[in-house]
């Protein structure tokens, strides 16, 4: 894909051309360009506050839901890794991928408490565990937080990656760490292009 072909898939550009449109439409739940604009600016407010630094690692096992791409962009727009959790795998080895990926803060959908429940313990310590639904035990939910965080672009904006795990050929999946983009990275990430690939 052409670097103008990526361009097209800004987030920020569609929320300024055409912030009506819908950008996602998942069930009864539909969300313009500028609705998933100022979500993911807000997670992206909410893992500053959580003080997450540049390079840190967030894993996420949040399902078929419109947050999910918010949440991937806020973590983009604050230089974080993002590690995105299958639903398929067994309890442990999400807990392991988390474990590996050096994880700072976790977050997990509701509806998928019970992949989420090993996921919850605090014994390697200075953990964020939020979610999105409600409240499971041991993680805190998200959305009062999403409230209270300003929905505009923070000033220093710096681009981060995806951390994605392979098979792995001895038996544990392997993290692929990719080189985060420069601080002052003004492109469209390249997860953009994934998710073109996955879903046209």
């Amino acid at each position: 894909m052409d670097d103008a072909s990526v361009r097209r898939l800004d987030l920020r550009l569609h929320a300024t051309r055409t912030p009506s449109h819908p950008a996602i439409v998942c069930g009864d739940v539909r969300l313009s360009y500028a609705e998933l604009e100022a979500l993911a600016n807000r997670i992206a407010n909410v893992f500053r506050g959580l003080g997450l630094q540049r390079g840190a690692h967030v894993a996420s096992l949040l399902g078929n839901r419109p947050e999910a791409l918010a949440v991937a962009w806020g973590a983009y727009r604050c230089g974080l890794y993002l590690t995105p959790l299958a639903t398929t795998l067994a309890p442990a080895e999400l807990a392991y991928l988390v474990g590996d990926c050096d994880a700072r803060a976790v977050i997990v959908d509701t509806a998928l408490e019970a992949l989420a429940a090993p996921l919850a313990d605090d014994s390697a310590g200075g953990i964020h565990r939020l979610s999105f639904g409600g409240s499971i035990a041991g993680f805190t939910p998200i959305e009062p937080l999403i409230a209270t965080a300003g929905a505009t672009p923070h000033e220093a904006e710096c681009a981060g990656a995806l951390m994605v795990y392979t098979s792995g050929t001895t038996g544990a999946p392997k993290g692929v760490h990719r080189p985060l983009p420069p601080p002052d990275f003004a492109g469209t990430p390249a997860f953009a292009a994934d998710l073109h690939t996955l879903f046209g």
